[in-house]
């Protein structure tokens, strides 16, 4: 038996889908088992013994032109069963022309009329009680039970782990990822510099984040002693090594995050223009989760490019010493 796994939305998104690649191969284990991403999130699913092959789509250069170059090739692989965890038109086209015998994804997609199984997408979604994880959602186009959200997954190699080691060089540190894809899901950068300003001297403080944060780690990095810029300088499996590795993580609701819930790293995930209950939340052991109660607060599940009302105070109402709260409190200063 092939399987395919369709998810070429953001890294925080396919972070995520290993928790369903987890459970399809617990429901297939002799299965082959493929996964289609976005060009960029390879390194996430690298060494990853569940996958038998990564595809990745490039969706910035003639991202149409190759969608339908890749459509082919999957069609070619005559795959059982696909299982698509996005709701946008071009990754149901994907999962149609497979020609797949059994095509399973969201009703919200424009093309699941063609799917064998169609399942409802609800954000938020309650359930007994609660609300359903992005993690329990996509499980629902395997199964109909609903366990407790399982964690998703990354599989770091000795090269990743001595890169976490060498950084570190025996150091009590924490990882703080300040950025995020969209304005109004990244705490505001005086909140930042005040957090810096709290934390216990003796740790080191690594920021990290993509090229396009190296500005922004630099910045806050120059405001304390003892803070090292990385924006831009580890993949992500090295990222999630170093948080593993680390005491405390400290990041916005975006990919950094789910980042630290694989690796199980103890974290502070910052919402700002959403919320929790939306089923994207940290899935670590050890996490909190700090908000403020802005009525006028977004609720999406992603953010903007800037606060509609001009204000932002779903982050500017949030204060540094709430972030903090009592995590070093056995921390010598």
């Amino acid at each position: 038996m092939k399987i395919l796994l369709i998810q070429t939305a953001f890294p925080g998104d396919v972070i995520l889908a290993t928790a369903f690649l987890a459970d399809l191969a617990e429901a297939f284990p002799n299965a082959e088992r493929h996964m289609v991403v976005r060009r960029g999130c390879e390194d996430i699913l690298a060494d990853n013994p569940r996958l038998t092959r990564v595809w990745s789509w490039d969706k910035r250069d003639g991202r149409y032109k190759q969608l339908l170059a890749l459509a082919k090739q999957l069609r070619r692989e005559k795959f059982d069963r696909v299982y698509n965890l996005q709701r946008y038109a071009s990754s149901g086209f994907l999962t149609w022309r497979t020609g797949s015998p059994f095509r399973a994804g969201f009703r919200q997609n424009p093309w699941s009329w063609t799917f064998d199984k169609r399942v409802e997408h609800r954000i938020p979604h309650p359930h007994q009680g609660s609300f359903l994880h992005e993690v329990q959602r996509n499980r629902q186009l395997l199964h109909d039970n609903i366990p407790a959200p399982r964690r998703p997954e990354l599989f770091l190699g000795p090269a990743e782990i001595a890169r976490a080691e060498s950084l570190l060089a025996a150091r009590k540190a924490v990882v703080i990822a300040p950025a995020s894809n969209w304005f109004t899901k990244q705490w505001h950068e005086e909140g930042w510099v005040g957090l810096l300003a709290l934390l216990p001297a003796a740790l080191t403080v690594f920021l990290v984040g993509g090229k396009e944060d190296v500005a922004l780690c630099e910045r806050l990095a120059k405001t304390r002693p003892g803070s090292e810029n990385l924006a831009g300088a580890l993949r992500f499996r090295e990222t999630a090594a170093l948080m593993q590795k680390a005491i405390h993580v400290f990041t916005n609701d975006s990919a950094p995050m789910h980042l630290a819930s694989a690796v199980n790293a103890p974290v502070t995930a910052i919402f700002c223009s959403t919320r929790p209950e939306l089923g994207f939340g940290p899935l670590s052991d050890k996490s909190r989760v700090v908000f403020s109660e802005a009525p006028c607060c977004s609720k999406g599940i992603h953010g903007a490019n800037a606060c509609p009302e001009g204000h932002f105070s779903c982050a500017r109402a949030l204060l540094p010493e709430q972030v903090m709260g009592d995590t070093f409190a056995h921390q010598a200063s």
